[in-house]
Parts: structure tokens; sequence; C-alpha cells
């Protein structure tokens, strides 16, 4: 299990209690080639444990709820369409911490584009260290008129656990 505490203070992990099975073999004296197994039931429990969170420095205002170390990347595609015709922006955040946590980078569209709900996508795997892997974001616009527009960049605050200070990377 990963915890990621949303509160400061000392806070208590309550103890688990996981049931399995022991697996004995029991070897034949006669037949060296026929041993036989059987299965022990166990139950195991961990104690309680305390832990003492403390509270991140000053949030800046467009924190975004991450805290570890990340990376965000953006792909357009097409670059060039004719107007009614759909653009898919995808924002692709990678690195390790609170993936889980993280809010939806906001796009911000020139006018006159029409807006689709994004899609999202997890890709977590959990390590000795935490999650690690990307989160993906698809956004759907369609220009409604022809021009050159310039969509700005996405941006995201964190907390980088590696240089313990907040970082923005676009």
């Amino acid at each position: 299990y990963v915890v990621y505490p949303q509160k400061t203070g000392t806070l208590q992990i309550p103890s688990m209690t996981v049931q399995g099975y022991l697996t004995e073999v029991i070897r034949d004296p006669f037949d060296p080639f026929m041993n036989m197994t059987r299965e022990i039931p166990r139950q195991l429990t961990t104690k309680e444990l305390d832990i003492t969170v403390d509270d991140l420095p000053q949030r800046p205002a467009n924190y975004s709820g991450g805290v570890g170390h990340f990376s965000i990347k953006g792909k357009l595609e097409p670059s060039k369409v004719k107007e009614n015709t759909p653009i898919t922006l995808t924002i692709t955040i990678n690195g390790h911490g609170n993936l889980k946590m993280l809010r939806q980078p906001i796009i911000t569209f020139p006018q006159g584009f029409d807006i689709y709900d994004p899609k999202q996508r997890e890709d977590f795997t959990l390590t000795p260290d935490g999650l690690e892997g990307s989160l993906t974001f698809e956004y759907i616009a369609v220009p409604q008129k022809r021009g050159n527009y310039e969509i700005p960049a996405a941006s995201l605050t964190y907390y980088d656990t590696n240089t313990h200070d907040y970082r923005t990377i676009a």
C-alpha cells in the first residue's frame, strides 16, 4: 500500500490483518519423487504505525496538488486543419509521486474553438518509492474559423521532493 497523507500532524495508520497459507512439503522417505504438500492457514497482523506529517510551505495559487517529481509534454495532432475539423491536444505528465492527486491542466484555447471534455488515462506502477508512471489528458477542440492560432503552454506546479520547493513546468 502507498498512502499520501492529506493533513498534517501525527497520524495513525491502523493495524492490518492478512490471511494466508503456509505450504509445507512432506517428503516420502521411501520414494524421493513422491512428495506431498499441506497448506497451513496463517494470519499475520501488523502493528499500528504513527507518522508525523509536516505541512508543505505556502502553496502558490496555481498549485496542482502534486508532490513528487514530474515532467510534462504536449502534442498537437494535426497542427494544420480546415475549419470545423477536430484537433487533438495530448498532455502527458510523467514521474513519481502522488500522480492520482494531480489536477487536470487547464488549457486556454483561443476564442472560436468548440471544446470537449478531456479524456484521462492512467498508467501507474507501484514501486518502493510510491506510484510511478504517467497521467495523460486528451483534449478535443474544433476551430470554427480560418486563421493561425496559438494554444498557450500547459503548465503544472507541484512540490518537488528532490529540491524541497515548488516547481512550475510547462
